[in-house]
């Protein structure tokens, strides 16, 4: 219930600010490519170099513009959305581990960082947050000893969604496969020591290819093969947009991050 009445809050926040403030250049950007309607005239503007990004935001604010008219929260809804997946996954996430007050605290922690400022822009960043949110409650679900052998599918498979859907709509979203590599590395080296028979123990690279997880890999594996489809894309973005960028990735962000 706590958690339905912190939806609601969130609803009526990004309505208001959404309203109050004005569409800017990014936005009039994806507001333009969207408004191109189909996914083969998206994907001619973007391999022509209009917009660093994969097709499918574009498809889905031009989507909702048709379901709920030609205005800035109709293009904004589905970072709304994006971003609420978001906050609901990472309550699920805490709701399993602390008890529902503490969930329900680092949920509200969490949306008073920049982040939520995205949730009512029209760009990929915000719908990103939602999917790579999405990957790790997955995650945590298929590799839990107590969830059911059908669940850990159902949750396997929405991991791999949810990482070929982000890369759908950020390339930068590859790096959310980093932190549920790590969280697999982690528990391989963990199941090799904690699980595997005693006479396996001590035999190297043998007992950990043992304690390998092949299905959580293998999932990995077929979540990042949109980035081939996209290879063409993200060629020519790098050669229209990398010599000219402001904004370069550099370490000294990571602090001004968290």
């Amino acid at each position: 219930q706590a958690f339905v009445l912190l939806s609601v809050v969130y609803a009526i926040v990004v309505i208001v600010l959404s309203s109050v403030k004005l569409l800017w250049l990014d936005e009039l950007i994806t507001l333009h490519i969207s408004r191109l309607g189909t996914l083969r005239a998206i994907w001619h503007a973007l391999a022509h170099g209009v917009d660093p990004n994969p097709p499918i935001t574009y498809l889905l604010v031009h989507a909702s513009a048709r379901i709920f008219g030609n205005h800035e929260f109709a293009y904004r809804l589905p970072d709304a959305i994006g971003y609420w997946l978001g906050i609901l996954s990472l309550f699920l996430y805490l709701r399993r581990r602390v008890p529902p007050t503490w969930a329900l605290a680092g949920t509200v922690l969490s949306a008073t960082m920049a982040a939520f400022d995205y949730s009512y822009e029209s760009r990929s960043y915000a719908i990103f947050y939602g999917l790579a949110m999405l990957a790790v409650l997955c995650w945590s679900w298929t590799v839990d000893p107590v969830t059911s052998r059908g669940g850990k599918w159902i949750s396997l498979a929405g991991m791999t969604f949810a990482l070929a859907a982000g890369i759908s709509t950020n390339y930068f979203a590859i790096l959310a496969f980093l932190p549920l590599a790590a969280g697999e590395i982690a528990r391989t080296i963990r199941r090799e020591q904690d699980v595997a028979p005693d006479e396996d123990k001590g035999l190297g690279p043998v007992g950990y290819w043992r304690a390998l997880d092949l299905r959580v890999w293998i999932a990995l594996l077929v979540a990042a093969l949109p980035l081939l489809v996209y290879l063409p894309l993200i060629q020519r973005s790098i050669a229209e947009f990398a010599p000219h960028a402001w904004n370069r990735v550099s370490w000294g962000q990571v602090n001004d991050s968290y």
